[in-house]
């Protein structure tokens, strides 16, 4: 398995910066596909071409019977399908490590800077950002652009998923026969061929099919979860968010009116409905239902015009 070696330090290295569905998910990738690609699928199909047998003794008819049942082997058409998912998440693995590399280079900085004490480091320290994605601990929070990076690879990867699948039934179906017809030039007639061990093949298809689907299921459960996860985070802000209102509330400035038109000396304090605005020397001006009232320094009462 030394091919996938280097694969899979790649990918061990996203694991510690995934969620607990994506490193379900990387467990499902190693174990149940790219182990059973090794152990067992490469060894079923290592004859293949041997032993797919056509009734005829035409040179070149065997080849192009094979071709027309076989376009990609299976084999390599999974390792194929392995690559192309598993590249999304590589893409992602680089954005993490770029935005861990900026931030240790600003957290060096800001101490750099922390041992200065001129006015222009307190001024660079003010204009430095705090890092945002690096805990402590040394772990990535999955926020902001790290969270849309992720979400992307998510959706890269379930459309590669699906596209394999449609692909592989489009190609060769989900089971294998144990016979094919042929008719393909240079053969002189329609000839059979026949497919050494069948059933043992159709079984490791289903197998990876059934770990392609479960695959694809864990990348849109991830996906779901993100979402909710999301607008939890943003409806949690929404309520411990508070606004003072600035003005009063609509049933308030309906009893004033009320009140006005009942008794047009009405004097209702104007605070109420607006904070007084300060003027130049002393005067306050308010504006109340239309109407202009003016406060000036040497008066105590409010004069409604």
């Amino acid at each position: 398995m030394g091919e996938w070696e280097l694969l899979s330090r790649l990918l061990d290295k996203v694991q510690s910066h995934s969620t607990v569905i994506g490193k379900v998910w990387l467990t499902v990738l190693f174990v149940f596909r790219i182990m059973v690609l090794h152990t067992a699928a490469e060894k079923v199909w290592g004859d293949e071409q041997s032993d797919f047998v056509c009734n005829t003794k035409q040179p070149g008819c065997e080849n192009v019977c094979y071709d027309l049942a076989f376009p990609i082997s299976h084999v390599r058409f999974w390792v194929l399908q392995i690559i192309a998912i598993a590249t999304p998440k590589l893409l992602y693995l680089g954005h993490v490590l770029h935005v861990i590399h900026t931030e240790k280079k600003l957290k060096e900085m800001m101490i750099k800077q922390a041992e200065l004490d001129d006015p222009a480091s307190l001024f660079l320290r003010r204009a430095f950002k705090v890092p945002r994605y690096t805990k402590a601990s040394g772990k990535i929070s999955i926020r902001g652009r790290l969270l849309r990076s992720y979400v992307l690879h998510l959706l890269a990867k379930i459309v590669l998923e699906a596209l394999f699948i449609v692909g592989q039934y489009f190609l060769y179906g989900f089971t294998l026969p144990a016979q094919y017809v042929c008719s393909r030039f240079p053969c002189p007639h329609t000839v059979d061929c026949f497919l050494s061990r069948p059933t043992e093949k159709s079984v490791i298809i289903w197998f990876m099919l059934v770990a392609a689907f479960v695959s694809l299921a864990l990348s849109i459960a991830e996906l779901l979860y993100l979402c909710v996860k999301a607008v939890k985070e943003c409806m949690t802000r929404r309520q411990n968010y508070t606004v003072t209102p600035v003005t009063p509330p609509s049933s308030k400035r309906r009893d004033f009116k009320r009140q006005r038109e009942i008794n047009p000396n009405y004097a209702k304090s104007d605070s109420e409905l607006q904070g007084p605005r300060l003027g130049v020397n002393g005067i306050s001006i308010g504006i109340c239902d239309g109407a202009k009232t003016v406060l000036s320094g040497s008066s105590i009462g409010e004069i409604h015009i």
